[in-house]
């Protein structure tokens, strides 16, 4: 498992949770593979959805033969 250290940009973790798609993007500028992963959401303009909220699953199913 990998850590990070934000030290100048010390947060709770529910503020990080509480930050939108687009906020997180900014804090986490400094850990590139996070940061594309967030930019990736905000290109397909889901800079709304924040980092704790509930997001539903979706299921496939195959059609019967």
């Amino acid at each position: 498992m990998k850590r990070w250290k934000l030290s100048t940009k010390a947060k709770t973790i529910h503020e990080v949770l509480d930050m939108t798609i687009e906020e997180a993007r900014e804090f986490f500028d400094a850990v590139p593979a996070l940061a594309r992963k967030l930019q990736t959401l905000m290109d397909v303009g889901l800079t709304y959805i924040r980092l704790g909220s509930p997001q539903p699953h979706f299921l496939v199913v195959k059609p019967s033969a």
